[in-house]
């Protein structure tokens, strides 16, 4: 695939092994498990790393 440079999502993302992840408003079908092959999902609580998904900027 042209310009794909063959870094996983994961590290460009800065997902460490053993983070605490979470996912914000996440659309339906969404599928994290790229993102949390060695991470840990967390419902509340303090994490690593969120991911805020929004339509639109008025909605962060």
């Amino acid at each position: 695939m042209a310009g794909y440079s063959g870094t996983p999502l994961v590290k460009k993302l800065g997902i460490k092994p053993g983070a605490r992840v979470q996912f914000l408003n996440a659309p339906a079908g969404f599928d994290p498990s790229e993102l949390t092959a060695e991470a840990t999902v967390a419902r509340s609580g303090e994490v690593e790393f969120a991911l805020l998904f929004v339509k639109s900027a008025a909605e962060h």
